[in-house]
């Protein structure tokens, strides 16, 4: 079992302390352990599952069972784990990176909306040195991403924390022991007769194993897993993301003009604005006119006579997969919904501008059930889009009652999660992309149910920088096996459009109708191409073969292997500012004992190399202009 710890009245409680009746079971090479143990009222129910891979996931249960209110609980842990690792403590006066021996805590950055995101920070423990930290405001994957990880060159610690809210997580290096602990903070509530909560989850793996394979095993578990099973077998699509504000007849020529092309696009996106009042099209992302129409979810009929049926039927006959934009947990104040149902809007403060739906309740959880199943059944949807861009966590404070901090809170998680998990019963086939700001809302929960198509609102810029898609490509394919990302504005240009190269795609230069281009550029179809051949790679094993480096003075990239076939790619990109025209990087999960060949997809040069040659001598990459790219598929021979 994975340790945790609870308060529970005036009493500290270990997990190591109660009494567990403790039920197995096994399904397809995972075991299910299921922990019960009583305490008065309260039951708590811990479940852990133990996959054949190696990683472990635990959640925790808080029941009561009797007809009285509970005691109050209280600083909650998902994770209070003391882990033998005898390691040097790092003298005072140095910083600790030429020694290897030394324990290194690697926390990960989340969405932000800047260049860095999900790039690694790194801080060397001493003896005694306790490191904290988390998301902000309540949304998983802003601040910190819900990941990180405890290295020297003895062993591998990796940690994830399943929850779509606020969370902190503390590493403490002592003598020989490191002790890790995560949970929802501020968390003090007693239960009301019958109810039953859950907390975060937590996954925890501890390997010899080396770090880079380390995370493969790892992601590997949350591949073949967690992730959902709609996802693995459909893949994700290279999208045109058209703006939900553009008219039908716009994308009616759009589509004729795809079709016609055969773009080699795979994908039709609406994304926000279709919805709302007459006179309220907003023509861009860049105006907050479709943020003051969330809550009236009926399409506009001024832009969408039809209520979008006819746009999403070319689509299909253009054999795309379609997905539509909803923001279903905000509603503007002055909106229809607040105005019908005002007992089912949370508010900050008196003059709050925007509502925060109450997801813990259940009736609020019909009603936008019913909203989204409705509209992907009338439209005959593919993928359903959540957004969310608000900070929950003040809306939850405030609202609790002093005795229940922290329920509003749990129970809108559990709510939401209740919601992706009926709709995906309903729709089996239906994948859900997790959008929140840009891939703020990243954690084991969310990708267990969804996938993140727009990993970041950064890339919603045209002429966003490109490195700053391939640093949030190279932190989290450490991490996460499916997600996407948007190319910008210039579709024409290669490296831009191979920097936002993902297991899914999005281009929105089609989809604006006060810009959009008239054809679609051969270039595009060219890269869409070459895309669509190589997109099974970025879900396999990863290895950060250029480092981490989040500067344009440096070489990025990325290598992508399937260890079943043998076979990979190598994506090279010498940047903006990069004075140096070839690199020498370390392959990894080759054999040395096999012979690869090796193709240049700029030249279709192909050549042969030994494994044992390149472990000695690494591959060698030349790029003699800056701002260039390099894709190299491998294969064995």
């Amino acid at each position: 079992m994975i340790p945790f710890s609870f308060r529970y009245g005036d009493r500290r409680i270990r997990s190591d302390e109660l009494s567990f009746r403790i039920m197995t079971a096994e399904e397809d090479g995972v075991k299910k352990e299921t922990a019960t143990a009583l305490l008065g009222s309260l039951t708590v129910t811990r479940e852990t599952l133990y996959y054949p891979e190696g990683p472990a996931k635990a959640l925790t249960y808080f029941e009561n069972t009797s007809d009285t209110d509970t005691e109050q609980i209280a600083d909650v842990l998902d994770l209070d784990s003391e882990l033998a690792w005898d390691a040097p403590s790092l003298p005072d006066g140095y910083r600790g990176y030429g020694n290897a021996a030394y324990l290194r805590l690697k926390k990960y950055f989340g969405s932000n909306n800047n260049d860095k995101e999900f790039a690694t920070d790194i801080n060397v423990l001493r003896n005694g040195q306790c490191e904290r930290f988390g998301c902000h405001d309540g949304r998983s994957s802003q601040g910190y991403a819900p990941f990180f990880a405890v290295v020297n060159d003895k062993k591998t610690v990796l940690c994830a924390v399943g929850w779509t809210g606020e969370w902190r997580a503390q590493a403490e290096k002592h003598e020989k022991a490191l002790h890790l602990s995560a949970g929802i903070p501020d968390l003090n509530f007693k239960l009301f007769p019958g109810e039953k909560v859950r907390t975060a989850s937590v996954m925890l793996y501890e390997t010899s194993e080396g770090e880079a394979q380390a995370h493969n095993t790892f992601k590997r578990t949350l591949k073949n897993r967690l992730v959902p099973e709609a996802v693995r077998r459909q893949g994700l699509p290279f999208f045109l993301s058209f703006w939900g504000g553009s008219s039908t007849d716009f994308m009616l020529r759009q589509l004729e003009t795809i079709r016609k092309s055969d773009a080699g696009v795979t994908g039709f996106w609406v994304d926000a604005a279709w919805y709302g009042e007459r006179g309220s099209q907003t023509r861009s992302e860049f105006g907050d006119g479709w943020c003051r129409q969330t809550g009236n979810w009926t399409v506009n009929e001024e832009i969408h006579p039809d209520g979008l049926e006819a746009v999403f039927k070319k689509a299909k006959e253009c054999g795309l997969r379609t997905m539509l934009w909803v923001e279903p947990e905000r509603c503007y104040c002055k909106s229809e919904l607040a105005k019908r149902h005002p007992d089912y809007c949370l508010k900050e403060t008196d003059h709050s501008e925007y509502y925060l739906l109450n997801y813990s309740d259940p009736a609020v959880v019909d009603y936008v059930y019913d909203l989204l199943s409705g509209i992907i059944r009338r439209l005959g949807l593919d993928l359903y889009r959540q957004d969310f861009n608000m900070d929950p966590l003040g809306f939850w404070s405030v609202n609790d009652e002093p005795d229940r901090k922290g329920i509003h809170q749990i129970k809108h998680i559990m709510g939401m999660y209740s919601l992706w998990d009926r709709l995906r019963e309903t729709f089996p086939d239906l994948v859900i992309d997790n959008c929140a700001s840009g891939g703020r809302r990243l954690d084991i929960e969310t990708l267990s149910r969804s996938v993140p198509l727009w990993r970041s609102d950064y890339q919603c810029e045209f002429d966003c920088a490109p490195f700053s898609a391939q640093n949030n490509m190279m932190g989290i394919s450490q991490w996460i096996p499916y997600s996407a990302t948007g190319t910008g504005f210039g579709v024409t240009d290669t490296y831009r459009v191979r920097s936002a190269y993902s297991a899914g795609l999005c281009s929105n230069f089609f989809g604006y109708e006060s810009f959009a281009p008239e054809t679609i550029p051969d270039e595009l179809k060219a890269l869409a191409a070459e895309w669509k051949r190589i997109c099974r790679f970025f879900s396999c094993d990863y290895y950060p073969v250029f480092g981490l480096p989040v500067t344009e003075y440096a070489w990025g990239g990325w290598q992508f292997d399937d260890p079943e076939s043998g076979d990979g790619i190598l994506m090279a990109f010498r940047r903006e500012n990069c004075p140096t025209d070839r690199a020498t990087v370390q392959l990894g999960g080759l054999r040395e004992d096999a012979t690869y060949e090796f193709t240049d997809a700029d030249t279709n040069e192909r050549f042969t190399i030994k494994g044992s040659d390149l472990k000695k001598n690494g591959f060698t990459i030349c790029l003699p202009q800056k701002r260039s790219s390099k894709l190299i598929e491998y294969k064995i021979v």
